[in-house]
């Protein structure tokens, strides 16, 4: 037990921050106070500290790109939990819109570097293992072409007109994904658009 030099409480040496020069290895004030110190002294010196750290990012760039990505490494569950409580999807969608460009040369340059063409074969062999262990066999061709006739070559979903002159723009989408439970079968196949399908993703509409 130790008390704090500041909230003079008497607490357990695990709430306190270690300190290799002190005769103890703790520091002399509690978390709760060292926490309050630095809110305090941080709303009091905003302009100060932020110009301190620009300065030292700055002059050692290389160093904190580093130690931010090994440090990211290391947390990967707690950065992802992060970034889907503060996630906006709508905010996320009206960005890609408005950078359209941006973003389609990132996601080019991202599809042609090694770790994205990795991913993509790793992608594919998952997805042909699905397919295959879930398929009946009644996804044939000929029944996908009847399919299409019945869907009056219309989109779905939207039921916008299907170009099959543009790449990319028809697609056969799983009704119910098949990352959710879906099979490859002919009754949970739709023709769709690609705006749809992309859109869709591994949602269940």
């Amino acid at each position: 037990m130790k008390t704090c030099t500041v909230c003079k409480v008497e607490k357990p040496l695990d709430e306190y921050y270690k300190d290799k020069r002190a005769t103890d290895g703790r520091v002399s004030k509690c978390k709760v106070c060292v926490k309050k110190w630095h809110s305090n002294n941080y709303i009091n010196n905003k302009e100060k500290i932020k110009e301190k750290i620009k300065h030292y990012v700055d002059n050692n760039k290389e160093e904190v790109y580093k130690r931010t990505n090994r440090w990211r490494n290391d947390n990967r569950d707690k950065v992802n939990k992060r970034r889907r409580e503060i996630r906006d999807p709508q905010k996320d969608k009206d960005y890609r819109e408005n950078n359209k460009e941006k973003e389609q040369a990132r996601d080019k340059k991202y599809r042609e570097s090694e770790i994205g063409k990795l991913n993509k074969r790793i992608s594919c062999s998952k997805r042909r293992g699905i397919l295959k262990s879930s398929s009946d066999g009644t996804a044939t061709n000929e029944a996908l072409k009847e399919l299409l006739i019945k869907q009056e070559n219309k989109c779905f979903h939207c039921g916008c007109e299907l170009d099959h002159n543009t790449p990319y723009q028809v697609h056969i989408d799983h009704y119910q994904p098949l990352s959710k439970g879906g099979q490859h079968t002919l009754d949970n196949l739709v023709w769709s658009c690609g705006k749809c399908n992309w859109s869709k993703g591994s949602k269940i509409l």
